[in-house]
């Protein structure tokens, strides 16, 4: 009995492995397939939930209204009579008779304005017979000649001024007069030798002045 099983076991086997061999480099029909069904199951649910809420409002309103307006009004100088409050010579050519000349144009004396406007006024020395006519330009002016005789006890000195000058405001000026001065009469000749000058002399004047 032992002997029949031992033979029942091993006759499978012997007929499994007998036979020819089979060159199973030829013909091979082995096909391999991939049974591998990889799912990616990774489902991305970031969800960017950033909301920008700036809700800069900025109602910055420019109010400056500049109100600002020119009210200059147009100058007009004081009229009325007017003083030197200084006078001096500039340059001359008959420096001998500076003193005497300059007092008799300066002293106790000064000029007056009447008319005044805006665009001149009328300028009038002291002594003088004649005026003139003066053109304002802002604060500035320049008056027309004015001729006449500068006062004097013995000699006739027939005088033109050119006058000009600017205003510091309506109660104050400066300005310069350019003279030529002549001399006419039997003591002119008398004049010359005594202050060693010879006529017509010139002279330029600097003043300032304000109302008397």
């Amino acid at each position: 009995m032992y002997r029949a099983l031992l033979t029942f076991l091993i006759f499978p086997f012997a007929v499994g492995c007998g036979g020819s061999d089979v060159d199973k480099s030829d013909g091979d029909t082995a096909a391999y397939v991939d049974t591998d069904t990889y799912t990616d199951t990774d489902t991305d649910t970031d969800t960017d939930t950033d909301t920008d809420t700036d809700t800069d409002t900025d109602t910055d309103t420019d109010t400056d209204t500049d109100t600002d307006t020119d009210t200059d009004a147009d100058f007009i100088p004081d009229v009325g009579s007017w003083h030197y409050t200084s006078f001096s010579v500039t340059s001359t050519s008959c420096a001998g008779a500076a003193d005497d000349v300059v007092s008799g144009l300066s002293e106790d004396k000064g000029f007056s304005i009447s008319g005044a406007a805006a665009s001149g006024f009328v300028w009038l020395i002291d002594g003088f017979p004649e005026s003139s006519d003066c053109v304002l330009s802002g604060l500035d002016f320049t008056c027309e000649a004015l001729s006449g005789n500068i006062d004097n006890d013995y000699l006739e000195l027939p005088t033109t001024i050119d006058t000009q000058g600017s205003f510091t405001d309506e109660h104050s000026l400066s300005g310069t007069y350019e003279a030529s001065i002549d001399c006419a009469g039997a003591l002119c000749d008398t004049a010359e030798g005594i202050y060693g000058i010879s006529f017509p002399c010139d002279f330029d004047f600097s003043f300032s002045a304000s109302p008397s």
